[in-house]
């Protein structure tokens, strides 16, 4: 983050951090798959960071990955309005 303020890019840039729940390695004596509602099976984090915005803010809500597009679309243009043929919602 140190670079992009020096560059003065940081309102320019929005960081996403996310990423997959993987496989089990034959975790819980299951057969390597992905589909358990174990805890590490269902969560998955998703973390944002917009330079524009100075406000922290954590949810509670379920989000799901037909989610990710909406919110990046809120991100990245000015309009909260999502087009009616997006399907999922913004967390933003």
């Amino acid at each position: 983050f140190e670079l992009l303020d020096e560059k003065d890019e940081l309102d320019n840039t929005i960081v996403i951090y996310t990423s997959d729940h993987g496989f089990q390695l034959g975790q819980h004596r299951l057969a390597v798959d992905k589909r358990h509602l174990y805890e590490h099976d269902i969560r998955v984090p998703f973390i944002t960071f917009s330079g524009r915005s100075k406000q922290k803010s954590a949810s509670k809500e379920t989000v799901l990955n037909i989610d990710i597009a909406p919110t990046i679309y809120e991100l990245t243009t000015a309009s909260s309005k999502i087009p009616d043929s997006m399907d999922g919602s913004s967390f933003a």
